[in-house]
């Protein structure tokens, strides 16, 4: 594992979108930039890999993003943002049982992106608890979603996703 100084790094986009680093006098075309602890420590220890075909090579590890000057920062806290798309259900408008398919159940939210409606495997393989309280539920489209505080919900809505709670 190599940890790049941030204030030698150089991140800007290409015509085709994606994202080119030089560092160290060496130019890196299509890079991707990977969280390590993206639950438990977003936005630090991020992996730059330089991506080529269906191969990547790991070019090092930066400690923090806020490291990294501007505009650099920016075009990187973006990227990383597309890549870790998660929700946030803020309300749970319904749980319906999937006819005909055991054990799936058809969530209607609200989230801080709008409404949504998913499929679910109910079981607690799809919802995670993490330390800081925050729930994260994953639906049968490895789509995942984010509960802060599901004790804001109404009884009903808290009883059922409880059931699924470690």
């Amino acid at each position: 594992m190599k940890i790049l100084d941030p204030q030698l790094i150089v991140v800007t986009r290409h015509d085709t979108g994606f994202l080119n680093l030089t560092f160290d006098g060496k130019t890196y075309c299509n890079v991707r930039f990977r969280q390590l602890f993206p639950v438990s420590d977003p936005g630090n220890y991020v992996e730059i890999e330089h991506v080529e075909g269906d191969s990547s090579l790991e070019i090092g590890i930066i400690r923090s993003v806020s490291d990294l000057e501007e505009p650099f920062g920016q075009l990187v806290r973006n990227e990383i943002g597309i890549a870790y798309f998660v929700p946030e259900i803020r309300a749970i408008v319904s749980i319906e049982k999937f006819k005909g398919a055991r054990g799936l159940e058809t969530w209607t939210v609200d989230t801080d992106k709008g409404k949504k409606a998913f499929s679910i495997k109910a079981d607690k393989e799809n919802f995670a608890v993490h330390d800081n309280g925050v729930i994260h539920v994953t639906d049968s489209g490895q789509c995942r979603y984010k509960i802060i505080n599901y004790q804001r919900f109404p009884k009903k809505m808290r009883e059922h996703l409880e059931k699924y709670l470690p």
